[in-house]
């Protein structure tokens, strides 16, 4: 359903033929069915606004998501002020589903409205235009078109709000035309935004669960949460600073906690001892790596996979002297060969009850000393190159 406000009555008379018509339709159902395989959320989120604003023509455009009783503001785009090279730091924030706000408004009504000056509302409507954007940036926001986007069940998931269609280099109202492009878009960007959100949903309980999984192995083994927390922030650290892509550096991250979690399978009176471990004691410590990797392996999810990789591998060497396969150079998994630096440096960077931590320039000199030995030597160059980084994280995340 459409609301044509009063002041919305002087519309241009902008015919569409057909032909042009058709261009539309098709340049919304190609671009949303590049939406409908995104899972990633916050990549969905920018798509469907870039996507908005080139079919309606918009200079700008947020986006935000309904959060129980609340949307959030999550996206925006501003093409003047990215024309002008301004940089829009906008903080989060979320406003309550009422009708005080026109976004507030169209999520709770599910309604649309086109509005062709937004600063000069008629009294009798329950909504009003805030603007401490445009004071802030300068920016003058007149026509206005604000969409619900629902799931397949009609449920409001999220509102689209696009500010002043661009036509021969002006600021006009949106032309009626565009209704029916823009319905089907904000009809097909809804359901890809719900299945997204499922999807995070998903994510993130999976995530937490491996988290609590290997909290559990490190609680026997008198480490901290915090350790498994800072070795998912350096891999990822070192992820990126090996160019891996975006998709690997988000599941070594999720699963780097996972590299300890067959110490579940350790007997206490090792795990716990208070003194040096016997020869056969060390042995049977090592078999953690084979337990872990027996524990995850068998399962589907590509996150468990890797956990299981790094599990039995971050102790291999690149020297080939490591445990339990004595696996050498690149026959060891990157993530294994990762998850290995970044877990003897929070060894070495971290108090321990029976232990004080190792001084920074000592924990530098036995690193770089490793490289080719311990850790793969062009690992070890991206981790010394990032070294202030994962330093400031290692002391933003102590125990």
């Amino acid at each position: 359903m459409s609301i044509e406000l009063k002041n919305a009555n002087t519309f241009p008379a902008t015919s569409i033929n057909e032909g042009e018509g058709d261009f539309y339709r098709q340049l919304v159902e190609s671009g949303l069915s590049l939406l409908s395989i995104e899972n990633n959320l916050q990549k969905l989120l920018q798509e469907v606004v870039a996507l908005a604003l080139t079919v309606t023509k918009a200079d700008a455009g947020s986006l935000y998501v309904i959060q129980g009783k609340e949307i959030e503001f999550t996206v925006a785009r501003n093409l003047t002020l990215e024309e002008r090279r301004i940089p829009m730091s906008l903080e989060h924030f979320r406003l309550p589903i009422n009708n005080n706000t026109i976004c507030g408004y169209v999520a709770g009504t599910g309604e649309s409205l086109f509005i062709d000056d937004a600063n000069n509302l008629d009294a009798h409507l329950p909504f009003r235009f805030n603007r401490s954007f445009d004071i802030k940036f300068n920016y003058t926001s007149q026509s206005m078109l604000a969409l619900p986007l629902t799931n397949a069940a009609g449920q409001v998931v999220g509102v689209l709000q696009l500010i002043n269609h661009r036509l021969n280099g002006l600021f006009v109202p949106f032309p009626r035309y565009l209704l029916s492009p823009v319905r089907i878009m904000a009809r097909k960007a809804g359901m890809a935004l719900y299945n997204a959100i499922l999807s995070d949903n998903l994510k993130k309980s999976q995530y937490e669960t491996v988290y609590r999984l290997s909290i559990a192995a490190e609680a026997r083994d008198k480490s901290t949460g915090m350790h498994v927390h800072r070795v998912s922030e350096y891999a990822r650290i070192l992820a990126n600073a090996m160019g891996q892509p975006e998709e690997f550096q988000e599941l070594i991250h999720a699963a780097a906690p996972l590299h300890d979690v067959g110490k579940i399978g350790i007997t206490d009176s090792i795990l716990q001892k208070p003194g040096s471990l016997t020869p056969e004691e060390r042995e049977v410590m090592k078999t953690h790596t084979t337990l872990g990797f027996s524990m995850l392996n068998d399962s589907e999810s590509p996150l468990l996979k890797l956990g299981a990789s790094i599990a039995l591998t971050h102790h291999e060497k690149w020297d080939g002297t490591g445990y339990p396969h004595g696996l050498q150079g690149e026959s060891i998994p990157l993530e294994g060969r990762l998850i290995a630096l970044a877990d003897v440096f929070d060894a070495l960077v971290s108090r321990r009850c029976y232990k004080a931590a190792m001084p920074i320039d000592q924990i530098k000199a036995l690193i770089t000393n490793e490289k080719g030995r311990h850790f793969d030597p062009v690992l070890t160059e991206k981790f010394l190159d990032s070294w202030d980084e994962i330093n400031r994280t290692a002391e933003q995340m102590k125990d």
